[in-house]
């Protein structure tokens, strides 16, 4: 089976780059483990048809490969917020000044509201949370 990817899924992809694309072998990496995790039959999708669906997935694993440190924090804070609270609200709480120790998650926090649009800032916190064993599964990042 050969997995094609739509040019929206691309243009996403290129899109939120500079989360991850830090060496060749990140954004290789990336891209290997998209493909294993939009082909596998685990992948909680709606509507496969549907870009929308994939862009949460993507924005996560991008966050998992390009900011491995912060990573493990995002994901607990992400869990620990309510499933309808809407992922830009919880990104822009999440920038509120914090100890400097934070100071790289602050940046990704910002860096994630400055690269993707509201079609994924306006989705509820539950679009982000529904496919992370999978997405920790494959990115072989405990999560």
């Amino acid at each position: 089976i050969v997995l094609h990817f739509k040019r929206e899924e691309l243009e996403f992809i290129q899109r939120i780059s500079p989360l991850f694309a830090k060496s060749p072998r990140t954004i290789n990496s990336y891209i290997n483990i998209y493909r294993i995790i939009r082909s596998h039959r685990s992948l909680e999708i709606a509507d496969q048809s549907k870009l929308d669906e994939y862009l949460p997935v993507m924005l996560i694993l991008a966050v998992i490969v390009g900011y491995n440190e912060q990573a493990p924090e995002f994901i607990r804070k992400l869990n620990g917020e309510k499933p309808d609270t809407i992922f830009r609200t919880w990104l822009e709480k999440m920038d509120e000044p914090v100890a400097s120790a934070e100071s790289n998650f602050r940046k990704l926090n910002k860096e994630i509201l400055a690269l993707v649009d509201a079609m994924v800032l306006d989705k509820p916190l539950y679009e982000f949370k529904k496919n992370l064993a999978l997405i920790s599964r494959f990115s072989f990042r405990s999560i």
